[in-house]
Order: structure tokens, then C-alpha cells, then sequence
């Protein structure tokens, strides 16, 4: 918790911040009224110092008047805290996912089987051992790891072995692009992980000179990652990622509205009474985001067999009189949906190409996903299994959305729903350009669904 003193909209104000939320209560109760005055800015930054006399930069979201305790609550989203008003150009982040992920646990035993290590690889070097390049809003941003230097912060450090991931891109002023160039880790976490959301980072801004000396100007508060989050994962690291890293930082990059509500909450789905119908929804909802991002591999089918049968039909939709404004808009509906016929998949079909375009990289999972049902053939399902089980999706997603009913589910549907899970994660993927191979690796250890990935760790 913190406190201090601040102006807000020219009123002397005591502050208390606290969890990225700050309230506001006027120093004199005269000015009580025109602070509660109803405020709907949005979207704006605030500044204050807190009582040690360092700068606060906030990023407010939104801002609501409490008008029984007369205070003003601030969402922030993020601060920048011991803030110097300088350019950024620079920012280190260690975290707990980045050390799971980057794991420099397993860096340094590596060295030490090789006969490598050295007591200043720990305490006093920082060893730089990767480096990745994007293009993020025209702008090159470079993305390198380093292990080591525990003692960096001297006395002030935490004496932890943390994985550090640095970003380095030109000098702005512009906050909000720095929080855009943050979230990119954030995104690229969420998806290797297959979660929604990332443990609390550190976060340092800096500045870094001509002659490559950094100077400190803040450090950064995502206020969306206050809370801890679960830990249960398959093995899931850096080694093993090693070749497609690039890629899947150049697609969160790429994809700054990335929606993750399929992603898992409290850990990996197998049961039926681990799904519920708002899962379900969500999963549906990512799958025809993602039919919709490569509609020329999931939705467009070929009309050239119909294309004179809707040319027909059309021209005779054309000479058609109409009286009021009601008979032209049905007429105009009758026109677009013939359109449509024929060049757009249903539901089911969308899932059956969607399967079919991704069938190699599911091949070695498709046993243990299924492993309660009887099938053809477990290694690529055959036009009967999948047809059933696009079917059952496709019903399953028309009774929820139009009942509204929470359903329950069986051990047997739910595999059905984790296949499903599974072949959109596997579209995202494929979206970030990895390969059916690539991908049958990251579902495996995601997923629990094949041993590929630990296999070729042993190789």
C-alpha cells in the first residue's frame, strides 16, 4: 500500500494506492462536491509522488466517483513507478514464468556437466546465450535472454538464479508503445504455456546511452498481474521451443488483440465435469476467430459446379419489383445469401476441413485423445469418426447458445471437447507459421497427449 499526496483536476487530494487501483479523498471537505462531480474521463495518464518523494506515472482506464465514503477510485492498468521522466529505450524482465519457461536452473547444470561453470557465471556475469528479432508497428524490437549475475543489484538483490529477458528497441516517450511492447511477452507466455493469464513481473526501464551504459528511469507495474496464478503445466521450456521461439514472439507481435478466453484457467481439461458449457463457448468462439483469420484454409469452399445456378437465380432476384422498404430488404437478403451458398462452410463442415488440413500434425495424439472411444483407425480418423464428432460440436454449440442451459458432460464428450481444444490451439499455431511436426511437438507437451516431445529429449 501506498500513500501520499496529489492534485486531481486542480484539487489537493490525499492518495492510497493500492493492487493498481488508486482512491482519491479531498484534503479539505469544501472541495469534497467537486471532486465527486462525475468524472468519465478515460484512458488518460495521472502523475503523483509518494511520500518518499519518487514519481508515479499511471495509466488510467477509468475512473469512478464513490459517493458514500467521497472518494475517487482510479483503474490503472499500468505505472510506471520511481519514474524519471526520461526517454525508454530499453527494459529487463525476470518473472517467475519466464523462469519456469527460460528455466536457468537447467542452463547452468548443462555448464556444469560440461565442465563449464564458474563461480562468476553466477554472481557476477551476465551471459547472453540468445537473441531474437521482431518487427512490432514498423518499429525493430530485439528480444535477447541472459542467465547469471545474481549480485547485480548489490545487497538489493533477491539472491535468485532468474532467466532475464531483455528488450531493445528506440528511444520514445510514447508509454503506452513501451506497456504494447511489454504485453508481447505477456502474449508469448500466455501461449506456451496455454494459460490466460502470467505470474507478477519485474520490470526495469531504461535508457540506454550511446556508449551502451543503461540508465535506470522507472519501473514498469502491470496492474493485470497482480494476483498469482496456478502452476500445474506439463514440461514446457525453452530447450525444447529452442527453433520456433522467433516466430511465436513475431506472432503475438503481430496479433496485439490475441483473444485467450479458451485458455486454461486452473490447469488442463481431460474429465467431463472439468468442461463447462461457458468452456465450450469459448473454444467455439477462438475456433471461428481463427477460421476467420485464414478464411482461404478454413471457410471459402469451391462453387464452380453451382456458379451458373447462383448466376441464374440472381439475375432473376434482380427483376424483381418490390412495393416498400420491407420487400427490398428481403430481397436484398435473398441476394447475399445466395451468395454465400455454396462458398461458405456450416459449422460441422469447417470443423471436418479444419481437421483435414491439420490431421498430420495430430496423427501420434489421436489415441490418447480418444483413448475412451472406439475408432477406425487411431492415427488419422476416417470420414465416419470425424463426421460424428464435428456433429456432435455443432449441435452441442446450437443447444447452449439457444437454450442457455449449463450442460453436463460425460468422460466421452469431453474428449471430444479436448480434441476440439486441442485442434484450435493447433490452428493458432499453425497461424504462427510452425509446421504440422513443430506443432505435433508443442500439443504433446501442452497437452499430455503424445511423448514426442519428451523422446526427443532423451535424444
Amino acid at each position: 500500500m501506498q500513500m501520499g499526496y496529489a492534485k486531481y483536476n486542480d484539487i489537493d487530494c490525499v492518495f492510497n494506492e493500492e493492487q493498481g487501483n488508486i482512491f482519491l479523498i479531498a484534503k479539505d471537505k469544501k472541495d469534497s462536491y467537486n471532486l465527486l462531480k462525475a468524472d468519465k474521463r478515460k484512458n488518460y495518464f495521472f502523475e503523483y509522488a509518494k511520500n518518499d518523494c519518487k514519481y508515479c506515472y499511471a495509466y488510467i482506464e477509468d475512473s469512478i466517483s464513490n459517493i458514500f465514503d467521497k472518494t475517487i477510485q482510479l483503474k490503472a492498468k499500468f505505472i510506471i513507478k520511481n519514474f524519471c521522466d526520461k526517454p525508454i529505450s530499453y527494459m529487463e524482465i525476470i518473472g517467475e514464468d519466464i523462469d519456469d519457461f527460460f528455466s536457468p536452473s537447467k542452463y547452468f547444470y548443462e555448464l556444469s556437466k560440461k565442465g563449464l561453470l564458474k563461480d562468476e557465471n553466477l554472481i557476477y556475469k551476465q551471459n547472453k546465450v540468445d537473441e531474437w528479432k521482431i518487427n512490432f508497428e514498423d518499429k525493430e524490437i530485439t528480444i535477447s535472454l541472459s542467465f547469471g549475475n545474481i549480485l547485480k543489484r548489490g545487497i538489493a538483490s533477491d539472491l535468485k538464479l532468474h532467466a532475464r529477458l531483455c528488450l531493445s528497441f528506440d528511444e520514445t516517450r510514447d508509454y503506452e508503445f513501451v506497456y504494447r511492447v511489454y504485453s508481447i511477452v505477456t502474449r508469448f507466455l500466455n501461449i506456451v504455456f496455454y494459460k490466460c493469464d502470467s505470474s507478477n513481473n519485474n520490470i526495469d526501464l531504461s535508457i540506454k546511452k550511446n556508449n551502451g551504459v543503461l540508465s535506470y528511469t522507472g519501473k514498469l507495474i502491470d496492474c493485470k498481474l497482480i494476483s498469482k496464478v496456478f502452476k500445474e503445466r506439463q514440461e514446457i521450456n525453452y530447450n525444447n521451443y529452442a527453433n520456433f521461439i522467433e516466430r511465436i514472439f513475431q506472432f503475438c507481435a503481430d496479433n496485439p488483440k490475441l483473444s485467450m478466453k479458451q485458455f486454461a484457467t486452473r490447469g488442463i481439461k481431460y474429465n467431463g465435469r472439468d468442461y463447462t458449457s461457458t468452456d465450450f463457448l469459448n473454444i467455439f468462439s477462438a475456433f471461428e476467430d481463427e477460421c476467420e483469420a485464414e478464411q482461404k484454409l478454413y471457410k471459402k469452399a469451391d462453387d464452380k459446379l453451382i456458379i451458373d445456378k447462383k448466376s441464374e437465380l440472381i439475375s432473376t432476384i434482380d427483376k424483381l419489383e418490390y412495393k416498400n422498404k420491407e420487400e427490398k430488404e428481403f430481397i436484398w437478403q435473398a441476394k447475399e445469401k445466395i451468395f454465400k451458398l455454396g462458398t461458405e462452410f456450416g459449422q460441422k463442415a469447417k470443423i471436418i476441413n479444419a481437421y483435414k488440413v491439420l490431421s498430420k500434425a495430430l496423427k501420434s495424439s489421436i489415441k490418447d485423445i480418444f483413448y475412451l472411444h472406439k475408432l477406425t483407425n487411431y492415427e488419422i480418423l476416417d470420414d465416419k469418426d470425424i463426421d460424428y464428432f464435428a456433429k456432435f460440436l455443432a449441435k452441442t454449440r446450437g443447444k447452449i447458445a439457444h437454450s442457455g442451459n449449463q450442460l453436463e458432460f460425460t468422460d466421452k464428450e469431453a474428449q471430444i471437447i479436448q480434441f476440439f481444444e486441442i485442434l484450435v490451439y493447433s490452428q493458432l499455431l499453425k497461424r504462427a507459421k510452425l509446421n504440422d511436426s513443430e506443432i505435433e511437438l508443442i500439443i504433446g507437451s501442452v497437452f499430455g497427449v503424445n511423448q514426442l516431445m519428451f523422446l526427443k529429449s532423451l535424444e
